[in-house]
């Protein structure tokens, strides 16, 4: 039910990728908008139909969004708000405010080889959660993407080496670019 509440009032039939803040949002909203980004990096969309993914925003074709992949083509397109069944609809034409050039067209060529393999059936659109086994989303599975950004699993052969302790955290430091090198200080304007 809350679903549909939301998808009423904010999304107004577009999808949560070209979704923004505005002024007289609700708390619950504007907290929501703060994590639309890494809920985004975890979802993917396993496509039906089409009508309900984002062409240039959602990950349907892997699980890379289009627009991160094509950054290029995705800032002189006119398509930026269509779903995939609109383009498919079309027979994939996409448009641009201006004429493309050899590499945009070679970034084209690979694009169009990246839709054709996917092909749209009767069955609704429905997301995939990336960061748990089941696909579906849980709250632990977001709870550990904010708590460490996934970084436990980079750091589990640190903390296991058998190095001295100060070694390892001298490492971990430099990883979270903590150490207080001169480009780091003059960053932070000491």
């Amino acid at each position: 039910m809350w679903q549909t509440i939301i998808g009423n009032k904010y999304l107004r039939g577009k999808g949560i990728f070209h979704t923004s803040r505005k002024p007289g949002d609700s708390a619950c909203w504007r907290d929501l908008q703060h994590l639309k980004q890494l809920y985004l990096r975890g979802r993917c969309v396993v496509v039906g139909d089409g009508r309900a993914t984002d062409f240039w925003g959602d990950a349907w074709c892997g699980h890379t969004p289009l627009f991160q992949l094509f950054p290029d083509l995705f800032s002189i397109s006119t398509n930026i708000d269509c779903t995939v069944r609109e383009l498919y609809d079309s027979r994939s034409h996409l448009t641009f405010r201006r004429w493309l050039g050899p590499d945009l067209q070679l970034q084209l060529t690979k694009l169009h080889d990246l839709i054709w393999g996917v092909a749209l059936n009767e069955e609704r659109d429905r997301p995939k959660w990336k960061w748990s086994k089941s696909g579906i989303y849980t709250v632990k599975s977001m709870y550990e993407q904010l708590c460490n950004g996934g970084r436990d699993r980079l750091f589990r052969h640190l903390w296991k080496a058998k190095l001295p302790l100060k070694i390892k955290i001298w490492l971990w430091l430099i990883w979270h670019n903590a150490i207080a090198t001169k480009d780091n200080m003059i960053r932070r304007n000491w």
